[in-house]
């Protein structure tokens, strides 16, 4: 769930981004005494938020390309991919994966 700290922080920050909660709307329930504590939030307000959600690195952008083949002019075919190697930059570059990557050959049975 990282950057945050629990499923629960994750679950309703997304709720939040996805329902289109307003900034003072997520604020002032945030402000609710105890409400940050019990649920072991990361974040106070909207704004905290936002900062934590920008920290998530980015993924390798998706590129489209639009094909063509001579014998058949009037079909169009539209490719979407992601550079490799840039995936996997990003991959070997997120903190969250730190645990999970393996650099050598693994024994599975």
């Amino acid at each position: 769930w990282s950057p945050f700290k629990s499923e629960m922080d994750w679950k309703i920050a997304k709720w939040a981004i996805q329902e289109g909660i307003g900034h003072n709307t997520l604020d002032r329930f945030l402000s609710i005494p105890g409400t940050v504590e019990r649920l072991g939030l990361s974040y106070k307000n909207m704004r905290s938020l936002l900062q934590i959600i920008d920290s998530v690195p980015a993924l390798a952008e998706w590129q489209s390309k639009l094909f063509v083949f001579e014998d058949r002019p009037n079909e169009e075919h539209l490719i979407q991919y992601r550079d490799p190697c840039v995936a996997i930059q990003a991959l070997l570059g997120n903190p969250a994966y730190a645990d999970q990557v393996v650099y050598k050959p693994t024994k599975l049975f």
